[in-house]
């Protein structure tokens, strides 16, 4: 199960990307170039891709979501009981809809978050 914010959210596909943060340096030491890394940490993020059926769009994870988002507001996101709990920006949302979607309240979307 995986719930972001108040959210349960039906997840077809997830990917966790993880971006290290460091800098580089050059340096002369006995008689050769090095080039150094200082890490500071990493950055998690997540690219899930989601969907809905049967949901009437004011009740959809897609508004609240999108509502979260224009607030600017921190969620928690929380995969299967707690084996990632933590907190999060929502970076990026889309939308997909064809013409039978929109008749039977089915929605497909993508979500980016991003670790506070």
């Amino acid at each position: 199960m995986i719930t972001l914010g108040t959210k349960t959210l039906n997840v077809s596909s997830m990917d966790e990307n993880i971006e290290i943060v460091a800098t580089h340096s050059d340096k002369w030491e006995n008689e050769t170039y090095k080039r150094k890394v200082n890490v500071f940490g990493i950055v998690r993020s997540w690219n899930l891709r989601c969907y809905e059926d049967n949901v009437d769009y004011n009740d959809s994870a897609f508004k609240y979501l999108q509502e979260q988002a224009k607030q600017g507001n921190v969620l928690s996101f929380v995969i299967d009981e707690d084996q990632i709990n933590t907190s999060v920006y929502i970076l990026g949302l889309s939308l997909s809809y064809s013409r039978s979607m929109m008749a039977t309240n089915h929605r497909e979307f993508s979500i980016i978050i991003q670790e506070a």
